[in-house]
C-alpha cells in the first residue's frame, strides 16, 4: 500500500514548489491545524495567511495554503461557473459503517474516523453519496459553503466536455489535434491524436517530474509559472506559445507520462470546437442542470484563458454532485442524463493498460503490488479492474466514482499525502453488497392542479394537473384505458413508444399527443431505448 500511495502521489502533484527560503515545506506537526479554517479566519489571520502568493511558494505545505486553497479567487482573476435552476437537496442518511472502514497510508492503518480526526492528515472534508443519498460528510477543516480548488481533479472536466463533444460528433479522438486546431501543423503537435493527449501518451517533452518542474529552461517549468501569473524570465511568451514550442522526445501512444500541458491543449481544442469559453461551456453543458448550491470558479491566466488542468473551485457538496452524473443516480441531481452511457463505457472499457505497462520508471516502481489499477484513462488517474474510476489532486484532492456500486467519494484538504483514495477503494464491497437493484421504473411528479367546479358547476368533482414524469430505460407502464380519464403528453427529451390496438407509435422530443386515442381498447407506454425520456402530462384524473 505504501508504493500504492507513492504512485498516486506520482499522478496527483500537478504543480510543485519552484523555489526555496521562507516558502519551503514545513513538517505538519509545525503547521497551523486545519481546523482553525472550520469557523472562518479573523481578519488579522487572513490578512497574514494571504501573504506571500508567488508561483514558488502557491502549492508547498506552509501555513499560507490552508488559506490559499480557500480563498484562490483573492489572487488570480477568476471565471465565474454558472449554477442555474432549483438546487437538488441531497437526502441524507448517515451510515456509521462509512466511518468504520480502514485503510492503511503513510499515517498507519485507522478508520475513516480516525483519519479525519488526525490533525495529522489535514483533510478538510470527506464526502460519501450512495444511490443519491449522502452516507457520509463530515469537515474538520473547512466551512460546509467554502468553496475549495479542486486541483487535478479539475482534469475530468476535460475529459467530459470532449467527451461530449465527440458523442456529437464534432470531435473524432482518432484525428490529429492538427485537425482542430490547424496552426499546431507547423509544431511537434502535428499528427498527435486527441486520444493520445486524453491518454498522457503525446511523447512529446510536457512530462511533469522534480526536474522537470524545477528545472528553468524546461517548458513545463515555464508553464506553470505563466499560468500563476509570472510571466518573467519566459521571453514574453503566453502559455500557448510555450505549449507550441515543446520538442518530440518519443511516438505518441507508446507510454503514460502525466502531464497538465496535454490538459490545457485540451482547454484550447474544447473552446475551438464549441466556440464557448471553457467556464461557459462547462456551465450550459454541466454545471447548470445538476442542481448545485452555489456557482463554480475557474482560475484565469494572464491571458484570459481558463486554466482547466487545476484551477476549479466549488464546494463539496456540489463535487460529489458532479461525480453523481456518472452512476446511475444522475436522476438525483439532473433532469436530463448528462454523461452518455457510451462515454462511461469508452473510458472504462476501451482503456490501454500497455501504457502504463510500459511508463517510466518512477511510475512503474511506484505501482501498488496489489490492487493495481487496471489503466489510467481519458484524463481519469485510475480505472480499476471493477470500473471504478478516480481522478486526484495536489495536495490530496480526489473525486472517485462507482457508476457499478452507485457511490461517489469526494475529499478536500491540505497536505502532501495523496493515499486517501485507499478509503474510497475500501468501501466498495461494503456499498455494492448493500446496493440493491431497482427495477426500471415511472417518476412522476405533480407541477400543479387546478379545481375545474371553480369554472365549471358541473365539473365540481373533478381536477386538471400537470405532471413531470421521467421514464427510466427500460420501464413498461401498467396496460391501461383512458377512458373517463383523458390525457395529453408532450414530449421533452427521449423516444417515447405508445403500444395500443397491436400497434406502436413512437415520440421523440417536441412531439405532442392524446394518450389512448382510441379509447376502445388499451394502451402501454414504454421507454425502449438507452436514455430516460422526460415528458409533460396534463390529465383531468377519475374524481
Amino acid at each position: 500500500m505504501q508504493r500504492a500511495i507513492l504512485w498516486l502521489f506520482l499522478l496527483t502533484v500537478t504543480f510543485a514548489a519552484f523555489g526555496q527560503g521562507a516558502g519551503a515545506p514545513k513538517p505538519v506537526e509545525q503547521l497551523i491545524p486545519v481546523s482553525q479554517a472550520r469557523t472562518g479566519f479573523t481578519a488579522e489571520q487572513s490578512y497574514r495567511l494571504r501573504q506571500g502568493f508567488t508561483s514558488a511558494t502557491a502549492y508547498n505545505t506552509v501555513d499560507q495554503n490552508l488559506y490559499y486553497f480557500l480563498h484562490w479567487e483573492e489572487f488570480l482573476p477568476h471565471h465565474i461557473i454558472r449554477r442555474a435552476g432549483p438546487v437538488r437537496e441531497l437526502p441524507v442518511a448517515l451510515d456509521a459503517r462509512i466511518g468504520r472502514v480502514k485503510a492503511r497510508t503513510s499515517l498507519g492503518e485507522m478508520t475513516l474516523d480516525q483519519l479525519l480526526e488526525d490533525a495529522r492528515s489535514r483533510v478538510q472534508g470527506f464526502i460519501v453519496v450512495h444511490r443519491g443519498k449522502i452516507l457520509y460528510e463530515k469537515y474538520p477543516g473547512m466551512r460546509a459553503d467554502d468553496h475549495h480548488l479542486w486541483f487535478s481533479s479539475s482534469k475530468s472536466v476535460a475529459s467530459l466536455l470532449v467527451g461530449l463533444l465527440e458523442a456529437e460528433g464534432k470531435i473524432d479522438v482518432e484525428r490529429p489535434i492538427d485537425a482542430y486546431l490547424p496552426e499546431l501543423a507547423s509544431t511537434q503537435w502535428r499528427g498527435i491524436r486527441v486520444i493520445d493527449i486524453l491518454d498522457m501518451a503525446t511523447g512529446l517533452d510536457v512530462a511533469e517530474s522534480e526536474a522537470s518542474r524545477t528545472n528553468p529552461r524546461s517548458p513545463v517549468n515555464h508553464f506553470f509559472r505563466v499560468e500563476l501569473g509570472d510571466t518573467s524570465d519566459v521571453e514574453g511568451r503566453t502559455s500557448d506559445q510555450i505549449l507550441s514550442s515543446v520538442s518530440r522526445k518519443s511516438e505518441p501512444g507508446r507510454l503514460f507520462e502525466y502531464s497538465s500541458l496535454n490538459t490545457k491543449m485540451l482547454g484550447n481544442l474544447i473552446e475551438r470546437v464549441s466556440g464557448r469559453r471553457l467556464a461557459d461551456f462547462f456551465s450550459e453543458r454541466v454545471w447548470s442542470k445538476i442542481g448545485a448550491e452555489r456557482d463554480a470558479l475557474i482560475g484565469l491566466n494572464p491571458w484570459g484563458g481558463a486554466s482547466i488542468p487545476g484551477m476549479i473551485s466549488s464546494g463539496l457538496r456540489d463535487k460529489a454532485r458532479y461525480g453523481m452524473i456518472y452512476t446511475p443516480s444522475w436522476s438525483a441531481v439532473s433532469r436530463e442524463r448528462i454523461v452518455p452511457q457510451s462515454l462511461i463505457d469508452r473510458t472504462r472499457r476501451n482503456c490501454r493498460p500497455e501504457l502504463l505497462a510500459r511508463a517510466n520508471s518512477a511510475v512503474a516502481a511506484a505501482l501498488p503490488e496489489t490492487d493495481r489499477p487496471r489503466c489510467n484513462s481519458r484524463q481519469w488517474d485510475a480505472i480499476y479492474a471493477d470500473g471504478d474510476m478516480y481522478k486526484g489532486g495536489a495536495r490530496g484532492q480526489g473525486i472517485y466514482v462507482s457508476p457499478d456500486a452507485d457511490y461517489v467519494a469526494a475529499w478536500f484538504s491540505t497536505t502532501q499525502e495523496s493515499g486517501w483514495v485507499a478509503y474510497a477503494r475500501a468501501m466498495h464491497d461494503l456499498l455494492k453488497s448493500s446496493q440493491t437493484t431497482a427495477a426500471p421504473a415511472l417518476h412522476e411528479t405533480e407541477l400543479a392542479s387546478i379545481s375545474l367546479g371553480t369554472h365549471f358547476d358541473a365539473l365540481a368533482s373533478r381536477q386538471m394537473r400537470m405532471n413531470r414524469a421521467i421514464i427510466d430505460p427500460g420501464a413498461r407502464g401498467s396496460v391501461h384505458s383512458h377512458q373517463g380519464r383523458p390525457e395529453i403528453v408532450h414530449v421533452i427529451k427521449g423516444t417515447l413508444t405508445e403500444h395500443e390496438g397491436g400497434t406502436s407509435r413512437r415520440y421523440g422530443p417536441g412531439d405532442t399527443f392524446v394518450s389512448n386515442s382510441r379509447r376502445d381498447v388499451p394502451h402501454q407506454i414504454e421507454n425502449a431505448g438507452h436514455e430516460a425520456v422526460e415528458v409533460l402530462l396534463v390529465e383531468i384524473p377519475p374524481p
